[in-house]
Parts: C-alpha cells; structure tokens; sequence
C-alpha cells in the first residue's frame, strides 16, 4: 500500500556543469621607450656620448697646441740658423759653418791667405755661438723639444770652438798644423753628427705631429768637403 506525502527524491547524476572562470583585468604592457630601465639605458647612452665628444675635442686641442708648439720652435730655430748666418739651406736640411770645412781643406793643400782666414774664423765662431745660445734660449715643453734644441745647442757652441781651433791651426806650421788639422777634422765630424741628431729629432717630432719634414743629411758637410770623413760616407 503507498504511504502518501513522501515524495520521491531525485537521484543527482555525476555529471557536472563546470562554471566559466571569472573574468579578471589584465593591465595593458608600458611601451619600450616609457619603460624606466629603458630610460635608464638612453641617459647613460646619452652621457657617454657627451663624454666621448668632449674628450675627442680635447684630445684634438692638445694636438693643436702640440703642433703650434713645434711649428713655432721651428720657425725660431731656422731664423737663429739661417738669418745669423752659421747655416745654409739645403734640400736635405741646414749645412753648419760649411766654409769652415773648406778653410781646413785649404790649410791642408797649404793654399789661402791665412791673415783672412783667422780674421774669418773669428766671426765664425761668434755667429756659431750666437746661434748655440739663442736656441739654447728657447723655452719649449714637449720632451722631445728639450731633446732636439740641446743636441743642436751642443753641436753650435763644439763648431764655435773648432772654428777657433781653425785659427789657431793656421798661424802653426809642419807637423803642429797637420795634427791639429786632423783632430779638428774629426771634432768637426763629431759636431756635425750631434747637431743633425739634434735637428733630426726635430723633424721626428714634426713627422708625429703630421707637420712637413726635411731629412737631414749625417754630416753636416758639403759633398765636396775635401777629404775630411764625413759620418755615413
């Protein structure tokens, strides 16, 4: 018999209706160049490109100085040299006192006026020594200046006393002569070998600098200088 007001209940099946997920906000990405590591980035970009100008433009002035420097010793030194007289010109770089070499030539053929000859080996040696301490007077900077001015100095102020030795030389006669002769010959190879290491380390300095250059020849002396050795010959 049915027992009534009892209701059946249902049965649930297994099966399941899974809820969509719940929507959330997803924020929008920050452009590359608002980003802060990327704005970090352009400034050091930025001074580093700054620094770098700045220091090529220094590196460029020191250059210019540099050059101005020499080109200005240079033109001092040439005007000691060639207006006072105790160098000529040549291609291959200054030739110092070359008529004393042939004065020596002529005491040993035994040719000239020797009464000339002392009265010019005196203004020889003053021109020589003048030169010696106008450029000995320079005051320059660079290492390689100092270097070059002081050789040159040197191999003007040994000419100015050979160029007395000269006189000396020529008021002697016989053997005394021809031995001094022969130790001037040599002081005068070695005078000529320190002046144009000297003027050659000049021509160093304006080949570094990109500034045009002369060779100069080791010696010192003309080609035809009358049998005294002559350094590299």
């Amino acid at each position: 018999m049915a027992i009534k007001g009892k209701r059946r209940t249902r049965t649930r099946s297994g099966r399941t209706v899974a809820m969509a997920p719940r929507a959330f906000l997803v924020p929008p990405k920050t452009p590359l160049m608002r980003r802060t590591g990327t704005k970090v980035v352009l400034v050091l970009l930025g001074w580093t490109l700054v620094f770098g100008v700045l220091v090529m433009a220094d590196a460029q002035s020191d250059a210019d100085r540099r050059r101005e420097e020499i080109s200005e010793f240079t033109s001092l030194v040439e005007t000691r040299l060639y207006q006072g007289g105790v160098a000529q010109q040549s291609f291959a770089g200054p030739l110092v006192l070359p008529q004393l070499g042939e004065a020596v030539s002529q005491l040993q053929a035994g040719q000239g006026n020797e009464a000339e000859l002392v009265e010019n080996t005196a203004s020889w040696s003053d021109v020589a020594q003048g030169a010696s301490d106008g450029i000995g007077g320079i005051d320059i900077d660079l290492a390689g200046l100092k270097e070059a001015r002081n050789l040159m100095q040197q191999g003007l102020e040994l000419y100015a006393g050979l160029a007395r030795q000269v006189a000396v030389a020529a008021e002697l006669e016989g053997r005394s002569r021809t031995a001094l002769l022969e130790t001037i010959g040599e002081q005068m190879s070695t005078a000529a070998t320190i002046f144009d290491t000297g003027y050659g380390a000049l021509q160093e300095e304006r080949r570094l600098a990109g500034l045009p250059t002369s060779a100069g020849l080791p010696g010192g002396l003309p080609d035809d200088f009358g049998g005294l050795p002559v350094p590299g010959g």
